[in-house]
């Protein structure tokens, strides 16, 4: 399907589309649910990639789950997720936060130790 994202509506999905200032595009479905999109990949910078209706967030990196100053998803129940480069850390977060005495959320020093332990 072609379509030019400047217009607000594609005439064949009822999908609203709206072109962002970085050059992604922003997809609001039927139900609620919004995706950003750049390059053919989920994908945002500065807040999560995928809010649902019942606003569980999911924060993606170039197609990635993936965030380095907090959890990567979510959940509508407020259960979180932590993932880095696609890869799911959650189990070992807990024990790794207690043995640095680290508390979400992160400040300064710990958003740069965290990103030095799990981006490696």
């Amino acid at each position: 399907m072609t379509w030019d994202p400047y217009d607000k509506i594609s005439k064949d999905s009822l999908i609203i589309k709206e072109l962002q200032h970085d050059g992604s595009i922003r997809l609001v479905q039927p139900n609620g649910d919004i995706q950003y999109i750049k390059d053919n990949l989920t994908h945002r910078v500065n807040g999560p990639a995928i809010i649902t209706a019942r606003n569980t967030q999911i924060w993606y990196y170039m197609g990635k789950r993936h965030r380095l100053d907090g959890p990567a998803v979510t959940y509508y129940d407020g259960y979180k997720e932590w993932w880095v480069d696609n890869v799911g850390v959650t189990s070992e977060f807990p024990q790794w936060a207690k043995d640095h005495d680290i508390s979400y959320p992160f400040n300064l020093e710990q958003k740069i130790l965290f990103k030095l332990i799990w981006e490696s």
